[in-house]
């Protein structure tokens, strides 16, 4: 979940290169730990589900069209400026399938959710203060438009619609005022940095 707040500016793409050796790391240590897992507890054994099996088939299609493709080494490996192609989606593919196998219970899940709104709400924070703060470390994306630490306003848009979508499920989840009146606060923020980002198609999206 810290991988949208990463931003590192001694790498050509800055906000591409580090997201992306980070995000693949951590996915295949997690992936070695859960391994582990299923030798000493028997609770994390695998459980698949139909949306499960469907991720897993459509990721064996990604693999099978890049091996074959017009550029089987971009396919596969992408390039340096995206770090994408099929071993990215691959890596996400698996973050997926940990995810449906460690995160049991509605309450797990809510608290993964919350923890992924806590961080946008730091991802539009930096954005803000990309426009607005002279500070050394912050990292300018000089795009005119709100970009924050993903680079790109068209990037931002669609994560600040996905988690406006998340704040608002909260909303309706949590009991407590207190909670209540925090994720309605959230949904604005998250409204107003979509808005700045001048992305048209998230905003049509939200519309």
């Amino acid at each position: 979940l810290l991988t949208p707040l990463l931003v590192g500016e001694n790498f050509l793409f800055p906000f591409i290169s580090l997201k992306v050796f980070y995000f693949r790391f951590i996915i295949e240590l997690a992936l070695f730990i859960y391994l582990l897992l299923l030798i000493f507890c028997r609770w994390y054994r695998p459980r698949f589900h139909k949306l499960t099996i469907a991720i897993l088939v459509f990721g064996l299609i990604v693999l099978l069209t890049s091996l074959t493709g017009v550029n089987p080494y971009r396919s596969f490996w992408s390039t340096i400026e995206r770090g994408e192609g099929s071993l990215t989606i691959s890596h996400l593919i698996i973050y997926c399938f940990l995810l449906s196998q460690t995160l049991r219970s509605r309450r797990q899940w809510l608290s993964y959710f919350s923890a992924s709104v806590f961080i946008s709400v730091l991802v539009g924070l930096y954005a803000l203060a990309q426009e607005h703060i002279q500070i050394s470390w912050i990292v300018s994306a000089a795009t005119g438009r709100l970009s924050s630490t993903l680079g790109n306003p068209a990037y931002l848009g669609a994560y600040a619609l996905g988690h406006l979508w998340l704040s608002l499920l909260l909303f309706f989840e949590y009991k407590k005022i207190p909670a209540k009146i925090i994720t309605g606060l959230v949904i604005i923020f998250e409204l107003y940095v979509l808005w700045q980002t001048e992305t048209r198609g998230a905003i049509l999206s939200l519309a």
